[in-house]
């Protein structure tokens, strides 16, 4: 399948799920392939032993930036499963019904994919040496929709804001104390007092409104892309 134009990443995988027609899908991350094709068989394998979605990780590979994102990714958000670098990865049938009926936009697959609800798993493996990096453009792309997912799955923008607003709220009572003790033991250059009470609680109030804000922001986009009530992972008949 080609796309009309180029879509980035998670668009084109999004596209290709949606036309797949199999029991098992895999989605492969990049054309460069480090590994032996064995390990497509293991990944299967693994996934006929009660796993709905299985993905391959390489050891070591990963950019320190990616290392990063990860782990304030894994810290700050809820999902049920750590995230990590993984080059490809099989989706049961199952799986790819339970994500269609969670959401109908996908802006970080790997996010909905370790929240479904399904028994999730990956596959270490020593990738081959001497394989391609990836492309300039590619690192662009994967960044911005990194930097998209820390606003999207994760309570971060929340917390630095509550953190700032803190920050200036103890700021402005320490500069309100020293203007009051400044207009008490000296004489200061007129209006100098109602300037830097002005300014200190202005500073605070701007971001206490900032947090507020980001916070109704959060919660919007909870109930963009967070649509199913509930998650269910098995129904056992008696």
């Amino acid at each position: 399948m080609d796309m009309g134009f180029y879509h980035g990443l998670e668009n084109s995988m999004n596209a290709g799920v949606d036309y797949a027609s199999g029991d098992f899908v895999f989605e492969f991350d990049s054309l460069n392939v480090d590994y032996d094709f064995s390990l497509v068989i293991d990944v299967y394998n693994r996934c006929l032993q009660g796993y709905d979605i299985v993905g391959a990780a390489p050891q070591g590979k990963s950019r320190a930036s990616s290392r990063l994102f990860y782990l304030l990714f894994n810290k700050h958000s809820k999902t049920q499963h750590p995230l990590m670098t993984e080059s490809f990865r099989i989706l049961s049938r199952r799986a790819i019904n339970r994500i269609k009926q969670m959401n109908v936009a996908l802006p970080y697959r790997k996010v909905v994919y370790a929240n479904c609800g399904l028994k999730v798993d990956s596959i270490s493996y020593a990738p081959n040496p001497g394989v391609a990096a990836v492309n300039n453009a590619e690192l662009a792309y994967r960044g911005s929709v990194a930097f998209d997912s820390f606003f999207i799955f994760t309570d971060l923008a929340g917390k630095v804001s509550i953190a700032l607003t803190f920050i200036m709220l103890v700021f402005s009572i320490f500069a309100g104390a020293y203007t009051f003790a400044v207009f008490i033991s000296s004489q200061p250059v007129a209006g100098w007092t109602t300037t830097m009470l002005v300014l200190s609680f202005g500073f605070f109030g701007m971001f206490a409104i900032l947090s507020m804000v980001i916070k109704y922001l959060s919660v919007i986009l909870s109930l963009i892309f967070k649509k199913i009530k509930y998650v269910i992972g098995n129904i056992e008949r008696l």
